[in-house]
């Protein structure tokens, strides 16, 4: 909690249900800031204008979670499936693989319960021989439609 005006600047801790009383404030406008771990930051603002107690709320967000898993083999192309099955036990949230360029692997994705494909060759346009995501999609696109299947090159979902 800080306020410039009165060149006030105080961090506290809440109780165990998450409330916090702050006695004896100077008036005027005080910035307040909320954080704690798993959940988005909060800022805002609050006026003190008498000495009548007033009561400020917040709620915070639960935070955004990211994560990314990048299965690399050097010699084959093949996926590290018991690396994606481990990482799938680990979680609670949608989980898209990235690399899918046959229909055996976006049926094995499934299988192992990822909710999307993104079928991408990793810049493979440098690899000579290689076929692009755009020649892959008809045949993933054709035989495979359980889960959403996104382009890299397109960065759009290619049916509901």
């Amino acid at each position: 909690m800080a306020s410039e005006a009165n060149q006030y600047h105080q961090d506290f801790l809440t109780d165990n249900s998450g409330a916090l009383a702050v006695n004896h404030l100077p008036f005027g406008i005080y910035h307040v800031s909320v954080e704690h771990q798993g959940f988005a930051p909060f800022s805002g603002s609050v006026e003190i204008r008498s000495t009548i107690p007033a009561e400020y709320e917040t709620k915070l967000a639960v935070a955004q979670l990211n994560t990314a898993v990048v299965v690399k083999e050097e010699e084959t192309p093949a996926a590290n499936w018991d690396l994606i099955d481990q990482m799938r036990k680990g979680i609670n949230i949608p989980v898209l693989i990235k690399g899918i360029m046959t229909p055996e692997e976006a049926e094995a994705a499934v299988k192992r319960g990822v909710q999307g494909i993104v079928v991408s060759n990793y810049g493979g346009l440098l690899t000579p021989g290689m076929a692009t995501s755009v020649e892959m999609l008809p045949s993933i696109d054709g035989s495979f439609r359980r889960v959403p299947i996104f382009s890299r090159l397109w960065l759009t979902e290619l049916w509901p």
